[in-house]
């Protein structure tokens, strides 16, 4: 069993980068799971420990007192326990023997995305609610079905950039590819990062074609069945970090995270930001 609290992590103290962190859950995990495939593991379970709420900043009206009352809890924003206090409009009390705790304690939740004013602390992720997001825990199970499909023949990959330095947070780069053998095949489906030491600074934003708005990969096509070549595609990433010198561009597998390419060492200098 492996376990990760990252973005928990990140939405209790930096939620702005814990978004950016979202966008790439859904790649990092079909990574996850085919390299747990490739080792042989039959039977994979994926799941969370909690639901959340991560949405835009609370503004004064939607911040509610506190029942007050005999607390029992440290208060959190989306939930106060403890018998007693004012009952507001905007908020759900339920006994705890309704979920089959027993006691005399009661729950306080807000409803919709409303919060108790708690000093401190985040006002844009938070959970312990009632909200279908914060109660429901999903649970994945995968089997691998079928054998592993046949890797392509090999291709000469070639990636172009439009400068010899990015000044820019807007990148954009070409991707070009000529099969080596002689059968037909599938390009593989690939994505752009740009990387500084060993971590991606960017995200995908938009292809030429072929460009997936929920997982930011890449379906390549070919072009010319005779030259065996892949249709020319440009793919455009926004740098999610400005205080970097350099970064490396790369073309990754999208399925196994294999790197197929890179432009190393290329120089930034956002003078949009100085």
């Amino acid at each position: 069993m492996t376990a990760s609290d990252d973005i928990d992590g990140l939405g209790e103290n930096m939620p702005q980068k814990a978004r950016r962190s979202l966008d790439d859950v859904l790649s990092l995990l079909r990574r996850g799971l085919s390299a747990l495939a490739a080792a042989g593991i039959q039977e994979i379970v994926v799941t969370a420990d909690h639901g959340f709420i991560l949405a835009d900043r609370l503004d004064d009206g939607q911040k509610i007192d506190a029942p007050g009352g005999d607390q029992a809890s440290l208060l959190k924003r989306r939930v106060w326990v403890g018998v007693g206090g004012d009952s507001h409009p905007s908020t759900m009390r339920t006994p705890l023997s309704a979920f089959g705790i027993g006691g005399k304690l009661e729950l306080v939740t807000p409803v919709g995305l409303a919060a108790f004013k708690v000093q401190g602390g985040n006002a844009e992720y938070f959970h312990g609610g009632l909200a279908l997001q914060e109660v429901v825990i999903p649970v994945l199970v995968v089997s691998p079905v079928g054998a592993v499909a046949e890797a392509p023949p090999a291709l000469k990959w070639n990636l172009t950039l439009g400068s010899a330095k990015i000044t820019s947070p807007f990148v954009s780069v070409a991707i070009d590819a000529v099969a080596s053998e002689l059968w037909s095949f599938e390009p593989p489906l690939v994505r752009i990062e740009l990387r500084s030491g060993g971590q991606a600074v960017s995200v995908p934003v938009s292809a030429t074609y072929g460009f997936d708005d929920a997982t930011k990969d890449v379906r390549l096509r070919i072009s010319d069945a005779v030259t065996r070549s892949i249709e020319t595609n440009t793919v455009t990433v926004q740098l999610t970090e400005k205080s970097i010198a350099a970064t490396d561009v790369c073309l990754l597998n999208a399925v196994t995270g294999a790197v197929l390419a890179n432009i190393p060492n290329i120089p930034v200098s956002l003078n949009l930001f100085e």
